[in-house]
């Protein structure tokens, strides 16, 4: 008997067989049955101090297998051997040790810098320490949290600062890491926190954690509204951190492992310390890098207009409300110069964030109101202090520009007509082609895919001139990767400057592509040798089917040399087989990547055999640097730096 619960029921162990269980109706045992030697020897593994939950099911998987055990020493009190175990190749004593660097090694979500989210509040301990979820990752917080419930509670002796584990805080078990220990205490503790939920507890006991549920993504994200940020007086954290209430986040930046964030549904709820911060300047609207569906909010020409996203609406209406309930119209800021990010209210009389351009001999400046795009002269009396409270969000339009266009001064016809096609609340699809700064130079397209430079006169030769030349000047725009370690598919790879790669979500787009191009029976065929850089649709005589290309040259004997923009190969092809890109087929930028590897070495042209070899592999691309459209990066296949493989080949 191991322990009396009362009731005739004990928890017993079973000499003849090793095992324990729960037993009830305990009768006593005759003598002759006593003298019997019990059937089992009890041992414990040389240099084996503690066994984690993986060790204890690597012993049970060898239950009833044959081993041998070489005696080492033997203790008379516990009656216990201290034994050598030898099964086959499998080092028990390595299998069983717990590994103390246990790690949460599962893939975390990034947030790009400047970006507006929706989470929820999971934790909040204060304004510099409070962690926010996502709603997408609700079933997997199930899965976790039901997995930490089931799993063997192992306790970890003497766990340091750091390490990862489960621990049981108000009946719900959590995955973290203990913060600090207190092992002198009796019993001893450990402050620990729960790396998806943010919870913070003092626990006498933790466990070890299963490697499975190491690997699971950490779904907390730790954040920060920087060191200068107090909550307001009679403020209840409660509303804060209701699950229900879904708050509107900007990801303004990171510091020491957390993300640097401005919450706008709940701005209201905190204030700086500082008094002081019409001078600061707003962060700069994401820059997207893909096609991105915007609205128009305010049009200048073709070289200045901005766009918002539906999906700020909200946030808008947040900004709005907190310049109406902070701002002291009352009180007029004073002293401004240009430059300065201030409150100021518009002919509309509504408070907008804006920048001060100029000031004015008559009591006046010029506005831009950075949220919609607009400029206005406002009286001084009417510019007021930007809460603190915004001054990390970004602005909510992006400028843009078009491309390709002529240079300016632009005719009044020309101007007209872009206000016209650019009207407010215009829903277009901006493809950035390079970056002027903050301002987006695209191609944008309307609705159904129309050029937007098509609907402005001077923009574009006259409809019959493409006819005639076959030449339509659409161009299909580049992709750009993410920063960071990405997993890529390599589409072709042709030497070490000349590697293709491609996303795999960009499977449905390829497909879409290659559908509409197959079922468009109204292709203009190209009349006459186009220049290179001119993108045509090209029916491939090796494959057998059309897709997107790019002129690279005229060969002597009048074949035109091509690219597919969207795979990378080239083909050289008759004028025949080329014809002119519809608009519509330009929306989507080209679908491959050209990349270059960032350590350029002696290399022999035999080894692009064994880079053509490459082709549909997954690697691991890490952009160093933009070369024009070119991606310079290090590249990474099976685990060895691509570089270095192939030299040791």
């Amino acid at each position: 008997i191991k322990a009396e619960y009362g009731g005739n029921t004990a928890e017993v162990f079973f000499v003849d067989y090793g095992n324990t269980a729960s037993c009830t109706n305990l009768r006593a045992v005759t003598p002759e049955i006593m003298a019997v030697r019990a059937q089992t020897v009890l041992c414990q593994m040389e240099g084996v101090e503690f066994v984690g939950i993986e060790g204890e099911e690597l012993m049970t998987e060898h239950a009833e297998s044959e081993l041998l055990l070489t005696a080492v020493s033997y203790d008379k009190t516990t009656k216990q051997y201290t034994v050598k175990v030898t099964t086959g190749d499998v080092d028990l004593v390595a299998g069983v040790t717990r590994d103390v660097i246990k790690e949460f090694s599962g893939e975390r979500r990034e947030f790009p810098v400047n970006t507006y989210l929706p989470f929820y509040c999971s934790s909040f301990i204060s304004p510099t320490e409070f962690t926010l979820q996502v709603e997408e990752d609700t079933e997997l917080l199930e899965k976790i949290d039901g997995a930490a419930k089931a799993a063997p509670k192992i306790t970890l002796p003497n766990p340091e600062p750091g390490t990862c584990c489960l621990f049981e805080h108000d009946g719900s078990f959590y995955r973290g890491r203990v913060r600090t220990t207190t092992p002198d205490a009796t019993p001893p503790t450990y402050t620990v926190y729960s790396v998806d939920h943010g919870v913070v507890a003092t626990v006498t006991k933790v466990y070890d954690i299963p490697a499975t549920l190491c690997g699971e993504r950490v779904c907390g994200i730790p954040c920060t509204l920087g060191d200068e940020v107090e909550v307001k007086e009679g403020v209840s954290m409660e509303a804060l951190c209701n699950p229900d209430t879904q708050l509107s986040v900007a990801i303004c930046g990171g510091d020491a492992g957390k993300n640097i964030v401005s919450v706008i549904s709940g701005a209201t709820l905190f204030s700086t310390t500082t008094t002081t911060s019409s001078g600061d300047t707003s962060p700069m609207y994401p820059k997207p890098t893909t096609p991105t569906s915007l609205l128009v909010s305010f049009t200048v020409s073709p070289t200045e207009f901005y766009g918002q996203r539906a999906e700020d609406e909200t946030a808008l209406g947040v900004v709005a409300e907190i310049l109406e309930k902070e701002v002291m119209r009352e009180q007029p800021l004073g002293g401004v110069t240009a430059g300065t990010v201030v409150a100021a209210a518009a002919s509309d009389e509504v408070i907008y964030r804006g920048t001060v351009i100029t000031v004015n001999e008559g009591e006046t400046a010029m506005i831009k109101f950075v949220d919609y795009g607009f400029i206005e002269e406002v009286p001084l009396t009417s510019i007021y202090t930007l809460p603190s409270s915004l001054t990390t969000v970004p602005v909510l339009a992006l400028p843009i520009c078009l491309s390709d266009i002529p240079e300016e001064p632009f005719s009044e016809e020309a101007l007209t007509a872009t206000a016209e096609v650019l009207a407010e609340n215009t829903a277009i699809t901006v493809t950035p082609v390079t970056w002027k700064g903050e301002v987006c130079v695209a191609m944008v397209t309307l609705e159904g895919g129309a050029d937007v430079r098509r609907k402005i006169p001077g923009f574009s030769g006259p409809e019959e001139e493409v006819e005639k030349s076959g030449v339509s000047g659409v161009r299909v725009v580049s992709s750009r990767l993410d920063e960071g370690a990405q997993s890529l598919y390599v589409s072709v790879a042709v030497n070490p400057t000349e590697i293709y790669v491609q996303k795999e979500e960009w499977t449905q787009d390829l497909e879409e592509i290659s559908t509409q191009l197959e079922s468009d029976a109204t292709a203009t065929p190209l009349t006459s040798s186009p220049a290179p850089g001119t993108f045509c649709v090209a029916l491939s005589a090796e494959f057998e089917a059309k897709y997107r290309a790019q002129v690279i040259s005229t060969n002597p004997d009048g074949t035109i040399l091509v690219r597919y923009c969207d795979y990378g190969n080239s083909e050289s092809l008759p004028l025949s087989n080329l014809s002119v890109l519809p608009e519509s087929l330009a929306v989507k930028p080209a679908l491959a990547v050209p990349c270059c590897l960032s350590e350029q070495k002696e290399w022999s042209p035999s080894k692009d055999g064994v880079l053509a070899g490459l082709a549909e592999q997954e690697v691991t691309v890490t952009p160093v640097e933009w070369k024009d459209d070119v991606c310079v990066c290090q590249i990474t296949f099976e685990g060895a730096n691509l570089v270095d493989k192939l030299m040791g080949m």
